[in-house]
């Protein structure tokens, strides 16, 4: 059986020192969408038995962890349904969320639909372009 993070261990044995790292994954390490989603009693699971939000990583700070020795420069997710773009002050990394792609939405408009396009030259990605694809958009 693999542990968590044994799989991650040993691929980075061979990634050089100082490389640049990108990260995909459904969830997200870090959001704020949550502040105005709110947080009632569903938006929370028990973990190893501690309460947690269901929405983001929970070990996002020990994944952090082990890149540290690489330029960790991008965090991509999904899930939220919102693109979301993260800075923190003193982290190199961005935390950027894509988009949903789907239909009109009257629920919530302002959600709207699309992709991001990142550009990589010389080890360096772009902030990503969005693209949008509902009706209204500015297409491309």
């Amino acid at each position: 059986m693999i542990l968590p993070y044994e799989w991650l261990d040993r691929y980075l044995l061979l990634v050089p020192a100082g490389s640049a790292v990108v990260t995909f994954g459904h969830m997200p390490l870090l959001s704020t969408v949550s502040s105005f989603m709110g947080f009632g009693d569903d938006r929370f699971i028990q973990l190893d038995g501690e309460r947690t939000y269901r929405h983001t990583v929970s070990n996002a700070a020990e994944l952090m962890g082990r890149l540290s020795g690489f330029r960790y420069t991008l965090s991509l997710a999904g899930h939220i349904h919102y693109r979301e773009k993260l800075e923190l002050e003193g982290i190199d990394t961005r935390f950027h969320h894509a988009p949903a792609v789907r239909g009109p939405n009257a629920r919530n408009p302002q959600m709207p639909s699309g992709v991001v396009l990142y550009r990589v030259k010389g080890g360096d990605v772009d902030d990503g372009e969005f693209i949008h694809l509902d009706e209204g958009g500015t297409g491309r």
